[in-house]
């Protein structure tokens, strides 16, 4: 059964991050646990545009993974394809992130420059070939952070949508071509966060 937990953010995103965890009844890191955040940083915006996971939920995220003993946390997203590629690590050093790892002594991760799996005739609605970064399985743990927008062709992005971050650039525009909304659903059969938390 799906839990959900919902909690009202003042001051204190940390407080209210694990009061809204602690809603659900369990702890998702485990001490020792190397943790993907999955942020949407989706091209570089100002951290208060909306458009892009809050700079104060990434932290606190990441701080709580830490408070439980993860080993390694990661911050890693890759950027939307239509970001030309000299600014996409921009999505990083602009909003913020860059800062947040380095205060807190953990990583963050351009997907694009790192190693992708391939995936092969998965289904009708998914592009014949496609591939997903392999930080999204060799991490134990993900952490997906989605932030509450509207999008022209889904109505609206949340949590499974946001996933479309773990795809190699040139393979995005390629999980329109069907039916987007299937091959999003196709793309959570393969990559499952451990919880989402929806900013």
């Amino acid at each position: 059964m799906v839990k959900v937990s919902i909690t009202k953010a003042e001051d204190d995103l940390y407080a209210a991050l694990t009061e809204a965890i602690d809603g659900i009844g369990e702890r998702p890191i485990a001490r020792g646990d190397r943790v993907l955040i999955k942020p949407n940083l989706v091209e570089p915006r100002d951290p208060g545009s909306g458009a892009i996971t809050t700079l104060g939920l990434i932290e606190a995220t990441a701080r709580y993974c830490l408070d439980l003993g993860a080993a390694k946390v990661i911050i890693g997203e890759g950027p939307s394809y239509y970001q030309p590629e000299s600014r996409m690590r921009e999505c990083f050093t602009g909003s913020g992130v860059t800062e947040i790892a380095k205060r807190l002594g953990i990583d963050w991760v351009l997907f694009d420059e790192h190693g992708y799996r391939t995936f092969r005739e998965i289904s009708d609605y998914t592009p014949a070939e496609f591939r997903i970064t392999e930080h999204a399985f060799t991490c134990d743990k993900l952490i997906n952070l989605p932030v509450l927008k509207t999008h022209y062709l889904t109505k609206v992005t949340l949590a499974m949508k946001n996933l479309k971050g773990c795809l190699k650039r040139e393979n995005k525009p390629r999980f329109h071509d069907r039916d987007l909304s299937r091959a999003v659903v196709e793309l959570c059969k393969i990559v499952k966060p451990t919880i989402n938390v929806i900013d």
